[in-house]
């Protein structure tokens, strides 16, 4: 609601948290405030996510500042 933009520069800043079996990416916004991304954007992060491991345990990874951060698993 605030318009900032964030830009995911180290691991540390995003997390994955579950809820009702499914991960939720939450990402650092400053201090100690957790954003979760919102469907249209985590859509979004899907699309250009690279995929990453074997045809059983293949995962999801959104590149940003030469880190690979986890999206999720197909």
């Amino acid at each position: 609601n605030v318009e900032d933009t964030i830009y995911l520069e180290h691991p540390s800043q995003w997390q994955l948290r579950e809820y009702s079996g499914s991960p939720i990416p939450y990402i650092l916004v400053r201090d100690d405030l957790w954003a979760r991304v919102g469907r249209n954007v985590y859509y979004e992060m899907v699309n250009i996510a690279e995929a990453d491991g074997n045809e059983r345990h293949k995962k999801l990874y959104i590149p940003s500042n030469g880190h690979l951060f986890l999206l999720g698993s197909l």
